[in-house]
């Protein structure tokens, strides 16, 4: 891919508003959620989107029988208590610090509300909302392609006193406070293994396609909006953009996808960066919280199956239900996901930029594999009882002959009598069954070289006519 464009024709791009979901892989462990602390949130929403057809919207229905989770609403206000476990800082104006190449870097920043969505396959994700005004902000609060962030955080209260806090620490205690915990177990902060959802507001439509290109891969680089940018190396990268309208000459929106990142432009009189940020959480965030479930659910497979104690039948049975009921429900199709082709393709472009489908096959044939193992594991054990209960047999009837013995050496005519009617019986419906098994065996034989003789006799007729 190669951008190169003009910055002179750009000048409502320094006019943007700015915002941000952080969408944060979590998981949990089984009956490890906290019902209580989710008690305390917003009641569980249903999607009220157009974009999304009616069978994907029932994904997220509590009661749903293809129910595949559920998500809940944290406000602003809640999302401040639990990040700073104190209340009444509804007001505080946060920033970030960072120090990089002996050059500081100061920021200002705000949360937004939060979206948890918890999905039954004990993966949940964590969507943060946050507002700012310049892309570099965001840039050094996700670090993105390190390991480590030297990230310092504050806010400043009411009263004008500048507080520090740690946004890994106030995180970790919000996860734990739910049952929940990073997905990946590092040192690093669980912030860095984010995706970015970005947003970015604008007051006016635009009139061709590369404006749109150049912004939204700037926010996708997390780069000034406005800066000359050129790049072959962001293979990775694809772009879908709504339809023209026809009176207006122009264009609403547009978005970058990439594996990490799904950047939004869009462009309108009277816009507001806030109630863009609650409608995209309405129509684009669940798009992308379904894609990513798919995603992390076969890496929460993987640590299962990892995890999984030898000769533990059950719970890899449960496993493979689990399993067949993630792919029944929780594997959406592009096809399916909407009726608007352009959110078709943004769902097909996270899909494909990420591996997922290939991801659900390889978990489904690591499983296949453990099942079989499993199997065998169980055939043999079976086998090791048969052979057990066969020599338990083998006594037994010793036991039995020497007691019929004892009863004939001590017993009457008629006890006598009665041994040998027995016996007799015995002895006839043996052979009876044998008899049978083997006329049927033989019975088979013959319509087998029957048919067998007709093919034969069928295939010469053919060949003599030809």
């Amino acid at each position: 891919m190669k951008l190169t464009v003009s910055r002179k024709k750009h000048t409502g791009v320094i006019q943007a508003r700015l915002g941000s979901y952080l969408v944060i892989p979590l998981k949990y462990e089984q009956n490890g959620l906290n019902t209580n602390w989710l008690k305390k949130l917003k009641s569980p929403e249903c999607l009220s989107t157009m974009d999304l057809t009616e069978p994907v919207k029932e994904l997220f229905v509590p009661n749903a029988p293809s129910r595949v989770g559920v998500r809940y609403h944290i406000p602003h206000d809640m999302l401040i208590n639990e990040l700073l476990n104190e209340k009444d800082k509804h007001d505080c104006t946060f920033q970030v610090h960072k120090v990089q190449d002996g050059r500081k870097t100061e920021r200002t920043f705000d949360f937004f509300d939060a979206w948890l969505y918890v999905f039954d396959t004990q993966v949940a994700l964590l969507c943060l909302g946050l507002l700012y005004s310049s892309m570099d902000t965001l840039l050094c609060i996700c670090n993105p392609g390190f390991v480590e962030n030297n990230a310092e955080y504050s806010y400043v209260d009411k009263a004008g006193k500048r507080q520090d806090f740690s946004l890994k620490e106030s995180l970790d205690g919000l996860c734990e406070r739910a049952g929940l915990k990073a997905l990946f177990t590092t040192s690093s902060p669980m912030i860095l293994e984010a995706n970015t959802y970005n947003l970015a507001v604008m007051p006016q439509r635009f009139q061709d396609l590369e404006t749109i290109r150049k912004i939204t891969f700037n926010q996708h680089r997390m780069s000034a909006l406005d800066l000359e940018t050129e790049d072959q190396s962001e293979d990775d990268v694809r772009y879908v953009y709504s339809v023209r309208d026809q009176e207006t000459n122009s264009y609403r929106w547009g978005c970058c996808v990439s594996s990490q990142t799904l950047s939004y432009v869009v462009g309108g009189q009277g816009l507001k960066l806030e109630e863009e940020l609650q409608a995209q959480a309405q129509d684009g965030l669940p798009l992308l919280a379904l894609a990513l479930h798919e995603k992390y659910t076969c890496v929460r497979f993987s640590q299962l199956v990892a995890a999984l104690p030898d000769r533990k039948s059950k719970r890899l049975r449960e496993l493979k239900q689990m399993m067949l009921d993630f792919r029944a429900f929780g594997v959406v199709t592009p096809a399916n996901i909407s009726r608007w082709n352009n959110v078709k393709k943004i769902y097909e472009y996270i899909l494909d930029t990420n591996g997922i489908p290939e991801s659900i096959d390889d978990i489904h044939h690591k499983l296949s594999i453990l099942i079989e193992r499993q199997h065998e594991i169980e055939t043999s054990r079976n086998d090791a009882i048969g052979w057990v209960l066969t020599l338990f047999g083998i006594t037994s009837i010793l036991d039995s002959i020497l007691s019929i013995i004892q009863i004939l050496a001590e017993g009457s005519d008629l006890e006598w009598n009665a041994t040998i009617l027995s016996s007799l019986i015995m002895f006839i419906m043996m052979v009876v069954v044998i008899v049978t098994s083997w006329w049927k065996h033989r019975l088979k034989d013959s319509i087998k070289n029957t048919t067998r003789k007709k093919k034969e006799r069928h295939a010469g007729k053919t060949t003599r006519t030809l």
